[in-house]
């Protein structure tokens, strides 16, 4: 049984209380939920967590697909619950600030979960395109294996090939010029039941709609950056176990190889899932 897990909280720090914003007349969860229900997926589960601010945003959740509440400051742990809960072999991550994710990506990376353990996207891919997905059997033998909210990966990874790679482009929602940009776009055409493919044309036909977020890319990669160097100690380390800071989490990979942070000393290489978050979501 495979399914996609739609990764959502209601408070942010950069953008407060995005997952509620109103995009095209409806908020910004039931763009994911309509948009997951298109994937071939088995199941959909929607993963939040157990906090009262997030009721509201449970109570709302649509019955056609799952919900699951877990642990609010480690992800890892609250998606492994959510695949245990729901016999769940493999997933693709859908992340909530992604509400354009590559359906056509998902679809391929459920199917490579067949025999692959993890897959994840070319480096150079859009922000926003596409997360990961992993086996449940290799992700909670993972987890074993570590203290902090940073798996220690020496899996194969496959790549899931695509066209959405070196575009001047941002499909996430993380900063309040994503979401100008986003209700920008959606004043041109309804892209939620769009493939990712036509979407990035409209961007070719309106070149200005890069212009609105793209600058925040910097920042971006910035804060990666910092993350990815963060030391693996608890007290300094806001990825592990008694950090008093907010968490979040990567995945590190023993490869000399590394994706999006070039120039990182071999000893130290770190590979963050894909396009993935640094935050809490």
């Amino acid at each position: 049984m495979n399914a996609v897990f739609i990764t959502a909280r209601t408070d942010s720090t950069r953008l407060p209380n995005k997952i509620c914003r109103i995009l095209a007349g409806k908020p910004i969860y039931e763009h994911l939920i309509e948009r997951a229900l298109q994937t071939k997926a088995d199941k959909i589960v929607f993963c939040t967590t157990f906090r009262k601010i997030d009721d509201k945003l449970a109570k709302n959740i649509t019955d056609k697909i799952l919900l699951f509440r877990g642990d609010y400051k480690n992800k890892l742990h609250r998606w492994l619950s959510a695949a245990k809960t729901y016999s769940i072999d493999e997933f693709v991550e859908f992340d909530g600030d992604d509400l354009l994710c590559d359906i056509e990506m998902i679809d391929k990376a459920l199917t490579a979960l067949n025999k692959a353990d993890f897959v994840t996207a070319p480096p150079n891919i859009i922000t926003g395109a596409f997360t990961f997905g992993i086996r449940t059997e290799a992700l909670e033998k993972a987890y074993k294996d570590t203290t902090c909210e940073i798996i220690q990966f020496k899996l194969p990874k496959t790549i899931i090939p695509t066209t959405a790679v070196g575009k001047k482009i941002r499909l996430t929602l993380d900063y309040p010029e994503d979401l100008e940009m986003f209700r920008e776009l959606y004043k041109i055409k309804y892209c939620t039941t769009l493939p990712l493919s036509e979407v990035l044309t409209i961007f070719e036909e309106h070149p200005q709609l890069s212009e609105i977020n793209w600058y925040r890319e910097k920042d971006y990669k910035e804060n990666q950056q910092k993350i990815l160097f963060a030391p693996d100690i608890p007290e300094k380390n806001p990825f592990c176990s008694g950090y008093s800071g907010k968490k979040s989490f990567l995945f590190r990979i023993f490869r000399k190889k590394i994706l999006f942070v070039p120039d990182i000393p071999e000893e130290r290489s770190y590979v963050k899932i894909p396009v993935g978050r640094t935050k809490l979501c």
